[in-house]
């Protein structure tokens, strides 16, 4: 179940998940022809606009993933902690759709709290390379003013070669 039927890195979608681990940044002369573009390959549009800060946001994301139902409590606008974000973001993507979280006034995020900002696109790249994995095509479109935004340059985190994958041993039945 791939993902996509060839590897063409000059689409916009090929490009977000395989060179930008899932995140893709645009200026506002090509933001509107994007998106038509990819609603035009059946991807659903979510957008999550931070204009009136980060509390909102975390607020929509804890209606947004049932937060009170999965978690016992709810998600308040003022809770910043990433770790728990990170637990409980999840979209159940169909492969014939694929998902795009559109981030509207991410700089305004940024100036707000920078590293919140960084671990949130940290999160959703982690999203996408899972998706990416069930052959599902998630990946979040940043709005940026121009290519000096404080956003471009981001870092998603350090990846490097793993130790050694090993089978489990294994266990006789009944001795578990």
């Amino acid at each position: 179940m791939a993902a996509f039927a060839a590897l063409d890195l000059g689409r916009l979608d090929v490009f977000a998940l395989l060179v930008g681990d899932g995140i893709a940044t645009l200026e506002p002369s090509s933001a509107e022809r994007s998106l038509d573009w990819l609603r035009a390959q059946a991807y659903k549009i979510q957008s999550i606009n931070f204009a009136h800060g980060i509390g909102p946001v975390v607020a929509w994301f804890g209606a947004e993933f049932r937060w009170k139902q999965q978690f016992g409590y709810e998600l308040e606008a003022e809770d910043r902690n990433l770790a728990r974000l990170r637990d409980g973001f999840w979209y159940d993507v169909q492969p014939e759709e694929g998902l795009v979280l559109e981030l509207r006034s991410f700089e305004r995020a940024f100036q707000e709290d920078r590293d919140w900002s960084a671990g949130l696109l940290r999160i959703i790249s982690r999203h996408s390379r899972y998706q990416l994995a069930l052959g599902h095509r998630t990946f979040a479109i940043v709005h940026v003013t121009d290519g000096d935004s404080p956003v471009v340059g981001v870092t998603l985190g350090e990846r490097s070669v793993l130790y050694p994958y090993s089978f489990p041993q294994a266990v006789p039945l009944g001795s578990a």
